[in-house]
């Protein structure tokens, strides 16, 4: 007898209730692998190069072990955040010492000239001829290089005379080169401060009553001009010649640099000798001025009377300038003294003979 088959009511609900126990499963299953991995959040910035932001999130209901091929599903996702590194430390930089502030060379005078047998005055002196008792003149000229043209004519004298450049010349340095390769002796011309305030001696004057500080510094500026020089003398000065507090100061820094003063007398009340002997500073004085008249008459009596000083005193010294009518005078003149018996020596050597008398 063949077997009775169930409804066909009874079968649909079988049939149903098994799709829909299949559907439960699928999406049970799949309920369990969309959270077990990451999740992107939807506000993601992915502006210069930063990376996505993620979560994590686990199944409370995963508490049996899984298989082994989803273990690595449940391990916990490495920290993607970005971790500041610390930077490396700094390269030594290396320390330069600074650097020097650049100093002309008479600023800065070598050791070696310093030494008690090799003073500046004897290193940068002229070429004279040796001493062989007879008469000397040793012709000085005052305020080179402010006139150019001037002080080109005074280079060209064929005659081993002595040049004393102003502080304030223009381009000195060069002027002096010029003026040392003719053979000429050099000396550095130092305003200060005239009895007559109407007259004006030049920038950075040497005066009196002025703060200890400030005189220093103004005797450093002269001195710092150019190098190469034997000494100085004073461009007018009949003040602060007189002043022994000034001077004393002044001999100090001479001394200090192994150089020579030469005393221009611009008055009777100078004591430029006196305190140079006192500090030790070479020194001689200024016999003749040539050319006070800038006439070519009184400037030949003025060489007649300093061929007389040289033949009573051993030697002598005439300060002139470089005027057109001085210079063509002296060209003149050089010759027919040397003639008559006298030697033409720079200043250095009349100041070497006075150290020895």
């Amino acid at each position: 007898m063949p077997k009775k088959r169930a409804p066909w009511s009874t079968r649909r609900y079988l049939v149903l209730a098994g799709a829909v126990l299949t559907f439960a499963s699928v999406a049970m299953i799949t309920g369990i692998y969309a959270r077990t991995v990451p999740t992107v959040s939807a506000d993601v910035t992915m502006s210069r190069g930063e990376p996505a932001s993620t979560s994590w999130e686990k199944p409370a209901w995963a508490v049996w072990p899984l298989p082994q091929n989803r273990v690595a599903a449940q391990m916990e996702p490495p920290d993607l955040t970005l971790v500041p590194q610390p930077l490396p430390p700094p390269a030594a930089v290396p320390v330069v010492p600074p650097t020097p502030p650049s100093v002309s060379p008479a600023a800065a005078v070598p050791a070696a000239v310093l030494g008690p047998t090799s003073p500046a005055w004897r290193l940068n002196a002229g070429k004279a001829s040796a001493d062989d008792g007879r008469p000397m003149i040793a012709i000085l000229i005052d305020d080179v290089g402010v006139a150019r043209q001037n002080a080109e004519l005074a280079i060209a004298l064929d005659a081993p005379v002595t040049l004393s450049f102003m502080t304030y010349a223009s381009d000195a340095p060069a002027q002096v080169a010029a003026a040392r390769a003719r053979g000429h002796e050099i000396m550095l011309h130092v305003p200060m401060e005239p009895l007559d305030h109407r007259e004006d001696p030049g920038p950075n004057p040497l005066a009196v009553g002025l703060a200890p500080a400030e005189l220093s510094r103004r005797i450093v500026w002269s001195l710092g001009r150019f190098d190469g020089f034997v000494g100085i003398n004073n461009h007018m000065g009949s003040r602060f010649t007189a002043d022994p507090d000034g001077m004393s100061m002044l001999m100090e820094a001479l001394k200090r640099r192994g150089l020579l003063f030469v005393d221009s007398r611009t008055t009777a009340s100078t004591v430029g000798t006196e305190m140079a002997r006192r500090h030790g500073v070479p020194t001689a004085s200024r016999d003749v001025f040539l050319d006070n008249e800038v006439d070519t008459g009184d400037i030949e009596a003025r060489l007649a009377e300093t061929e007389r000083r040289a033949r009573a005193q051993g030697a002598a010294i005439a300060i002139g300038h470089p005027h057109p009518e001085t210079i063509a005078t002296l060209r003149r003149w050089i010759p027919q003294a040397q003639a008559r018996g006298f030697v033409l020596v720079p200043v250095s050597a009349v100041v070497a003979r006075g150290l020895t008398d």
